[in-house]
């Protein structure tokens, strides 16, 4: 056993049995290794425990496997899709149309953008309705500053 590991050489291991992408859409439940029906604190803790995985990958003799592929690409999605009630009910049903193998079903990039589009249209057109004061908080509050 490694002198510094503190069980962070499990990421090294073979590749995990289960299905890490349906048909290219990522399953972040399998990538987290969480049930999907997990709540808030172990989605965080979960996310958490990824990114310094990913960290200790980076500093240590490198991994090259899909499953810490996959995470570095996806790393930055997980907080934004899971957490947010209405995206992660909409990340559920494309997963499991990819499941299903449904054609209707959409590649990860352009779902997201797909989404993220939709949802700023419904804020806008539910802001436009707003006095001044409502519109420049609403606007702030989108920025990258907040």
């Amino acid at each position: 056993m490694p002198a510094f590991s503190f069980g962070r050489d499990a990421i090294f291991t073979p590749e995990p049995k289960v299905a890490l992408h349906i048909g290219g859409f990522p399953d972040f439940y399998a990538l987290l290794d969480i049930e999907r029906s997990a709540g808030r604190t172990e989605l965080e803790g979960a996310i958490t425990s990824r990114a310094a995985d990913l960290l200790a990958a980076s500093f240590s003799r490198g991994g090259r496997s899909e499953f810490l592929r996959l995470l570095r690409r996806h790393i930055t999605d997980f907080r934004p899709v899971l957490l947010d009630k209405t995206m992660r009910l909409a990340y559920d049903e494309q997963l499991r149309l990819h499941e299903a193998g449904d054609a209707r079903a959409l590649e990860f990039a352009r779902w997201k953008s797909e989404f993220e589009a939709q949802s700023r249209l419904s804020r806008g057109l539910k802001t436009a309705s707003l006095g001044l004061g409502a519109r420049f908080r609403a606007a702030f509050w989108d920025s990258e500053y907040f």
